[in-house]
């Protein structure tokens, strides 16, 4: 009984070794965890520029304003229309603005879409079982493609 008691406080003295030596030597396996709130904020949208254009347009840069955007890496655009649906990526992302470019396909005819702002969050804090991913959804922005009409008065010459 007296080596069993032996053996136990030596395995335990090498586990704390071996821990010991693991927090010494830093990293984030599982000794702190800092929370970001930034990071489960919901996206919103303040403002789309431009918010329209006309039917028939070339492809159409657009910059989508507002706050808790996140990454180029776990940010996408839906795009919603009547029958139509499209995640886009971004080409660019900051936590303020997103830019876009739309597609001239979609800039055909007048059409009415809702643009949202999906970011896609992964917990921190490793849990098990393992938690999912978490995709926080933004407020719906109207982008109109308009029917391009031209309608000049008549110059009258005297």
């Amino acid at each position: 009984m007296l080596a069993s008691s032996k053996i136990k406080w030596i395995g335990s003295i090498f586990l704390a070794g071996i821990f010991l030596a693991l927090s010494m030597m830093g990293g984030n396996w599982g000794t702190t965890y800092t929370a970001d709130a930034s990071m489960y904020a919901v996206p919103h949208i303040s403002s789309i520029v431009p918010a329209a254009v006309p039917a028939g347009s070339a492809d159409t840069g657009i910059i989508i304003f507002g706050s808790n955007f996140g990454n180029v890496t776990d940010t996408r655009v839906w795009l919603t229309s009547t029958g139509f649906e499209e995640l886009m990526t971004p080409m660019v992302v900051t936590n303020t603005a997103i830019s876009l470019v739309l597609s001239d396909t979609l800039l055909v005819e007048p059409k009415l879409y809702i643009v949202t702002v999906i970011k896609s969050v992964v917990q921190t804090v490793p849990t098990l079982p393992p938690v999912p991913i978490k995709d926080e959804i933004s407020n719906g922005v109207p982008f109109t493609v308009y029917e391009a009409r031209s309608t000049y008065l008549p110059v009258i010459d005297k």
